[in-house]
């Protein structure tokens, strides 16, 4: 997937961008680039220290959390445009019915007593705090593998497959198989810190995560997993260290430009449909990318703007015939949402997007024009996003593809919404199709 910054100057040539070629704008943003380069520089010129980890244990204070149930009790809806439906956005139907369930039956101490089940940790790595979970497999010799999350997801997102992963023997599986995982936060997500002044996009991430693996936890050969904004990190890190990354999996691919002229019909077919579903669902990426003040400013210490925002998401990206709680659970919908709002990461998880932009000029491919020379696994569920899901023929000589698997159900939190799906084909890449 190819993109350029849009001009922020001229709201009438972003939306003629928009609809004229969605995927690919090309305009120079001189003053833009100025930003890239002096914030590269300031990433680069970092000392490069590496902390000691520190156990980790997720404790929300309860004043935050009574302000932040108040607010959804609190905060008036609105009562215009509204179909009760998902055609205008988040339904507002289905809000009522989350704030009741946020209100009369969820609890936070439940949910955060789930998520310090397992072990984690907290580091400084050149000034980012990053928290992340470390979780060694059964067998004789389970392979490292580094887990990576994506946008509007957290580390929730894997809480229910870490012991499928590191003990698949308790699902009768076979032990050999197993993996370590390491889970972060994403830099600004969760309980993983912003350092000042500094930008962060996935060529920063993965060189943090690669610290991470290797300096902090001693770890020269793992694999890399990761879906959305984590499929840019984990690229970035396969092709940055292909020394150290032994095999790549995801369930989004970052692809590169192909010019028409040399594209089948199948991949031209396939393209003319992500433009149509970019036109129809990617105004939040532009605007957390162009505007990330803007929406910061809407959403921080809004926990209701923030559900709004993030359910509309996963209406649209997830697998299900019009009720959403059938691919994700009430419950872990509130969770989802719960830990931008308790943690106020909000405002920082859409300034990655901007990092996206600065760090390497809106182009998603990690190295554009020339192949990931690291076995790569594709796991492709139907409902996810339509402009990252090529064909395997348009990104064969963008990746070494070793595994193309074609899910029969499931969508953008592969993780939560077919857990099973998704930990076998994990499992079966690293430990059978891959060799170090």
């Amino acid at each position: 997937m190819k993109m350029h910054i849009l001009q922020k100057t001229s709201k009438k040539q972003i939306k003629l961008k928009l609809k004229n070629n969605m995927m690919h704008s090309i305009l120079k943003v001189k003053p833009l680039l100025m930003i890239a380069f002096l914030s590269l520089m300031i990433s680069e010129s970092s000392s490069g220290q590496v902390g000691k980890p520190e156990p980790f244990k997720i404790n929300i204070p309860q004043e935050k959390l009574n302000r932040v149930l108040t607010q959804f009790e609190n905060t008036k809806f609105p009562d215009k445009l509204t179909t009760g439906k998902w055609d205008l956005g988040t339904s507002s139907n289905f809000m009522e019915t989350f704030r009741a369930f946020i209100i009369k039956e969820y609890d936070w101490r439940t949910e955060e007593t789930a998520l310090n089940k397992f072990d984690q940790f907290r580091v400084n790595i050149d000034g980012y705090n990053i928290h992340y979970y470390h979780v060694k497999g059964e067998g004789n010799n389970p392979r490292p593998v580094i887990l990576s999350h994506g946008w509007p997801g957290s580390v929730f997102e894997f809480l229910n497959i870490i012991e499928r992963l590191t003990q698949p023997s308790k699902f009768g599986g076979n032990p050999e198989d197993a993996l370590t995982v390491v889970i972060p936060s994403v830099p600004g997500f969760g309980w993983s810190t912003l350092a000042e002044n500094k930008v962060i996009g996935p060529k920063t991430t993965a060189d943090l995560y690669h610290k991470l693996m290797t300096q902090v936890l001693g770890y020269q050969k793992f694999g890399a997993q990761g879906g959305d904004i984590g499929s840019l990190i984990v690229s970035q890190l396969a092709a940055r260290y292909p020394e150290n990354v032994v095999g790549l999996h995801m369930n989004i691919i970052p692809w590169d430009w192909k010019q028409p002229e040399n594209r089948t019909p199948e991949e031209q077919a396939w393209f003319n449909n992500g433009q149509k579903f970019q036109r129809a669902q990617f105004d939040y990426f532009f605007m957390q990318a162009q505007e990330p003040t803007t929406v910061a400013f809407a959403l921080h210490d809004n926990p209701v703007g923030i559900a709004g925002w993030i359910l509309d998401k996963a209406y649209s990206w997830t697998d299900h015939e019009g009720d959403l709680t059938t691919a994700i659970s009430i419950k872990d919908l509130a969770t989802f949402v719960m830990i931008y709002a308790l943690t106020d990461t909000i405002d920082s998880s859409v300034w990655w997007y901007h990092g996206i932009f600065l760090e390497n000029n809106g182009i998603f491919h990690p190295t554009p024009g020339k192949k990931v020379n690291v076995p790569t696994a594709f796991a492709n569920f139907p409902k996810d996003l339509k402009n990252a899901m090529p064909p395997r023929s348009w990104v064969e000589d963008e990746y070494q593809i070793v595994r193309w698997t074609e899910m029969s159900g499931g969508g953008h939190f592969a993780a939560v919404e077919k857990p099973e799906l998704f930990v076998k084909d994990v499992l079966e890449f690293f430990s059978k199709d891959i060799e170090e």
